[in-house]
């Protein structure tokens, strides 16, 4: 949203709340701005569906016949005319069909029909896609599905799902599975009230604390059945199927304009970025800086958006464009002929290096002036971990640092989930793969690429000390400012190296061999620490500017959600 609009969300919020009260007008009026909060229309859709089936949509002020129907003093009271029945009064419940596994097509054959399956219900309505075919002989007839049924997932690992309903709106011949139910309205007029219904936080909260099981949570026929329904009568029903249609309708318009808007802007700020950070002359650099200096609020509205400023600077920072070069500046060609000889030395007492791994071609950009591009095995060296016994892990002795403690922030953190020790004796025992405060270690293997966890490098706290582990490399250079390196190598220029490399297929690894072969760029040691600080600075505003975007989303969407639950309450 933006920055104006993010700040009516709280305006208006905290004006109805202050005021105690709040009209379906005026909740009509906001839904333009409280659907620009986090999770704003599905909180509006479900408020609307909660206010139909409690009469509370159209006549706010309207009186209460109490819970007629039922006994239960957990019901809320309803305008008169109105009753609560249980969804076995309204409906017939059905269960699914069960079938072979063995059985089952993935396409359509003579003797099958389609079958729908939990999966195919979604919040806005049935899916009929990736159909499952069966033998014909498998459905009863009653279990063929019938124009107006309400389809049910009645069984599944995600809570979430369970109870989930959409209802068939169109003729379709075929059958649904044994981990779904369908309520079969027994008047066809009530049916898209009882859809309605279904679609409830009301309904959904219900049948939350209905559902049962450990692994797999299971709503039985009479879980169902028991469920409450406020009715109407049927003129009403009617009135508010269509008045929620129209609102639903509305939601929906103004859903599809913040998501353009957001789209805009996310290809806004991608073209400003990259803009910056393809310029190739200082113009061209500061007509792009001034491009996003001037356009920062609608650039930067939104939290996620800061991860890609933070890979702009870095960028920037790794081809020399992000600090001025000064002319003064001893040659890096110098430091790297010391760093190499240093290196080579630091090698010869390692143990054995690993076969040689292929390598992916690198884009190699211009080097800026004074700098130097060479291998990483020129200028430091990297040190496999080792493959400690699980066996004898503990809960005392010498930390173990696995691939678990490297965060994404690029620091080492050991909580009570990730924390692993040995023994001390593995300790005296391998003090080679003792890491120290203030080291560079990077993770080989990964299951996924998600958040460059593979070659992902974090520095080691202050007063650090534990063991190596396998999957991770130590990386030590000679001459160069190892905070350089920790941001050069979460640089894009070292990250596509990394995305290109021959990796395996479920679970992705890198070879120290490879790593080797890494191009790093090296500016003067001087202009090393210039970038640091520049980039350290521009990190911490950026982490600023982050916590105050999400501080005021999350305010937002709390106000929001206050709203919503104020036009709820009974």
């Amino acid at each position: 949203m933006a920055r104006g609009e993010g700040t009516k969300v709280l305006e208006i919020a905290e004006r109805v709340l202050g005021a105690g009260t709040f009209s379906v007008e005026e909740f009509v009026e906001s839904f333009p701005v409280l659907v620009q909060s986090v999770g704003g229309t599905d909180r509006l859709r479900g408020a609307i569906c909660d206010l139909a089936i409690l009469g509370r949509l159209d006549r706010i002020a309207a009186g209460n016949a109490g819970t007629i129907g039922l006994a239960d003093d957990l019901l809320a009271p309803l305008p008169p005319g109105w009753r609560w029945e249980r969804v076995g009064g309204l409906a017939s419940v059905i269960r699914g069909v069960s079938y072979p596994k063995s059985d089952a097509r993935t396409s359509a054959a003579h003797g099958l029909i389609p079958l729908l399956r939990a999966n195919s219900i979604s919040g806005n309505g049935l899916l009929f896609e990736e159909l499952v075919y069966v033998p014909t002989k498998y459905a009863a007839p009653e279990q063929m599905l019938r124009l107006g049924d309400i389809l049910i997932a009645t069984a599944s690992g995600s809570r979430a799902l369970v109870g989930k309903a959409a209802q068939l709106r169109v003729e379709f011949r075929g059958t649904f599975g044994a981990f779904c139910a369908v309520a079969r309205p027994n008047d066809a007029d009530i049916g898209p009230y009882l859809a309605l219904f279904m679609s409830s936080p009301f309904y959904r909260n219900r049948i939350s604390d209905q559902s049962k099981g450990i692994g797999i949570n299971n709503l039985r026929k009479q879980d169902i059945e028991s469920i409450p329904t406020p009715v109407p009568p049927l003129p009403e029903q009617k009135r508010i199927v269509a008045r929620v249609d129209q609102l639903m309708a509305l939601i929906d318009q103004l859903e599809a304009k913040q998501n353009r808007k957001r789209d805009l802007g996310a290809r806004f700020t991608k073209a400003s970025l990259e803009a910056l950070t393809a310029a190739e002359s200082p113009q061209a650099l500061t007509t792009a800086w001034t491009r996003i200096h001037s356009t920062w609020p609608t650039m930067l509205d939104y939290p996620d958006s800061m991860e890609k400023v933070r890979r702009a600077i870095l960028g920037l920072a790794g081809i020399g464009k992000l600090v001025a070069q000064d002319p003064a500046d001893p040659h890096a060609c110098q430091l790297v002929e010391r760093a190499m000889a240093l290196a080579e030395h630091a090698r010869m007492g390692q143990a054995k290096r690993e076969a040689r791994q292929d390598v992916p071609d690198q884009p190699l950009p211009e080097l800026p002036i004074g700098w130097a591009r060479v291998p990483w095995k020129t200028v430091g060296t990297s040190q496999n971990g080792r493959a400690f016994p699980s066996g004898d892990y503990s809960s005392e002795g010498i930390k173990l640092l696995r691939p678990g403690n490297l965060h994404v922030s690029g620091e080492v953190r050991w909580t009570e989930q990730n924390t692993r020790c040995l023994p001390e004796r593995y300790a005296k025992e391998f003090p080679e793969f003792i890491v120290g405060p203030g080291e560079l270690i990077m993770n080989l293997t990964a299951q996924s690429l998600k958040d460059d966890f593979l070659g992902r490098v974090c520095v080691t706290p202050p007063g650090e000390r534990c063991l190596l582990n396998q999957r991770q490399a130590r990386l030590r250079t000679f001459g160069l400012d190892p905070r350089y390196l920790f941001w050069f190598f979460r640089t894009p220029f070292f990250r596509s190296y990394v995305d290109g490399l021959n990796k395996g297929t479920l679970i992705q690894h890198m070879f120290t061999s490879q790593l080797d072969e890494a191009r790093i760029m090296v500016p003067p040691l001087a202009e090393q620490k210039r970038i640091v600080a520049k980039v350290e600075h521009l990190m911490k505003l950026c982490d600023a500017l982050e916590t105050a975007l999400r501080r005021r989303e999350d305010r937002a969407a709390k106000l929001a959600e206050a709203v919503v639950q104020e036009m709820v309450a009974v």
